[in-house]
């Protein structure tokens, strides 16, 4: 367990880092911002490049379904 402000100020060490060599971050800022006393961060004050990066996530449809509701039942024989 790590405290919200230990997790921005490694954050910020990354970015300085990755800046340095040339790359940018990636970030969603509402995920990145903590939610109380935000403004008083240096993380708020920044933006960030939200990118589509692949390989990625996604969410399929189908699957959620089955986890929703569940295999739909199939006579048997």
């Amino acid at each position: 367990m790590v405290d919200i402000h230990s997790t921005w100020q490694r954050f910020l060490t990354h970015l300085r880092h990755e800046e340095k060599a040339g790359r940018t971050v990636p970030a969603d800022w509402t995920w990145i911002v903590p939610p109380m006393s935000s403004g008083i961060t240096p993380v708020f004050h920044r933006y960030y490049a939200e990118m589509d990066l692949r390989p990625a996530f996604y969410l399929d449809e189908e699957a959620a379904a089955l986890a929703r509701e569940g295999c739909p039942h199939r006579p048997l024989g």
